[in-house]
């Protein structure tokens, strides 16, 4: 494919994001986004992280939102244009890693295309702006710089590094799954004999992971809100969630297999397939690419079961594997020697983007009080309306101080 064609797909894509997106404008939002919203806010008016303005995670998220609202403002418009702007450098690095997998632009064509669709897929909530979403930007990112990379190159496994940090910046329990990755890509050097090489970038990289931590933990101590810092991303969370170990050691018995079916069930003919092409190709010429997403469902499993809860967004990680392994898997059978494989290939691509999309539909037909007019989500509706009553009450300075879980 030619760069103008490229350039006009990516652009159609972003344009239905964008559409699909905005469409969710005012419909309420969960829970975490407004702790993200109103603590970032409470962080611009002077407040301190974890001594003023309290949550687990660590400081990334915080400073995401942050800059959304200085951008744009305190209000709904904050999520939206984080939602867009999240999306849309999703959709460019679904593009590169499956342009560099070995399959062509076709196949980055497909996996950004898949994304499009399912950005806006309020059923999964992938809408909003989770930390998820961000985690996923980076890991996907520095799987494109590996696939650029030539070997030997010392700048790639720091940006790699800087790129697993930022990661770790939005939720620091990921960096056992960070560890499984890199153990699997030792296991895959030994069998290529490239055993040195491996080890030397997974220093560089775990190196720059450390450093940046240090300088964390460095601010921290210099503000002198080390104690409530270390008590609370460490000793209060593991009180509180358990070990990430034992989580991931629970949920990888045969009784919580289903969860992942279960979690992803909207996307569950893409999640067959991907595994489907996994297992086929790991014995392919293009092995290193199905070995890498092979990594990746693991790291997906390792960073979803962390938790001791097991909330849908958690299991955001196992998209970029799913869209990527099916792209890629298309590409492979429409390049099939067999009659027809081009064709049969299109079709199969047209009927499972179908079912990614057809299935949503109804969603963008109406508005969140047609959808839901009774059951569950009539909370969301009842803390819209206080929302709108407490802002009539108060004044131009008034704030108000919640304290509990639910916000």
């Amino acid at each position: 494919l030619g760069p103008w064609v490229t350039g006009v797909f990516l652009a159609v894509f972003a344009v239905f994001i964008i559409v699909t997106l905005t469409h969710y404008y005012n419909w309420p939002v969960d829970r975490d986004m407004s702790l993200y919203a109103s603590a970032a806010n409470e962080l611009i008016h002077g407040e301190k992280l974890y001594s003023s303005v309290w949550d687990v995670k660590p400081p990334a998220i915080w400073m995401t939102f942050m800059l959304a609202q200085m951008v744009v403002g305190y209000n709904s418009g904050m999520i939206l244009f984080l939602s867009c702007v999240i999306s849309l450098t999703l959709l460019v690095g679904f593009y590169l890693v499956g342009r560099d997998s070995g399959y062509g632009s076709w196949a980055g064509i497909l996996a950004a295309g898949m994304w499009a669709l399912i950005a806006g897929d309020v059923r999964f909530h992938l809408c909003e702006p989770f930390p998820e979403h961000f985690m996923n930007a980076a890991i996907l990112f520095s799987i494109w710089v590996f696939l650029k990379r030539s070997d030997g190159s010392i700048k790639s496994a720091i940006v790699i590094g800087l790129l697993w940090f930022i990661a770790s910046m939005y939720k620091h329990s990921i960096v056992l799954a960070m560890a499984a990755f890199g153990l699997c890509y030792l296991l895959m050097a030994a069998y290529q004999k490239r055993l040195k090489l491996a080890l030397k970038d997974l220093l560089v990289i775990a190196g720059v992971g450390c450093v940046g931590w240090l300088c964390v933990f460095g601010y921290f101590t210099m503000t002198g809100r080390f104690t409530i810092f270390y008590q609370t991303m460490f000793t209060w969370a593991m009180d509180r969630f358990s070990s990430p170990i034992d989580n991931v050691w629970i949920k990888s018995s045969p009784q919580w297999m289903y969860l992942p079916f279960e979690r992803l069930k909207f996307y569950i003919y893409p999640m067959l397939f991907a595994i489907g092409g996994i297992v086929a190709g790991c014995s392919h010429k293009k092995q290193q690419v199905w070995w890498l997403l092979a990594f990746y469902m693991l790291f997906a499993h390792i960073a979803s079961t962390s938790h001791r809860t097991s909330y849908a967004h958690y299991y955001y990680y196992w998209i970029p594997p799913l869209l990527l392994g099916t792209a890629c898997a298309l590409v492979a059978i429409g390049r099939a020697s067999f009659y027809g494989a081009r064709v049969f290939g299109i079709g199969l691509a047209l009927v499972l983007m179908a079912s990614l999309f057809i299935p949503q539909m109804p969603f963008y037909g109406k508005d969140f009080d047609e959808l839901y007019s009774k059951g569950i989500y009539d909370v969301y509706k009842e803390e819209r309306r206080l929302g709108y009553d407490l802002y009539s009450l108060m004044n131009e300075n008034d704030r108000l101080f919640l304290w509990g879980k639910d916000m």
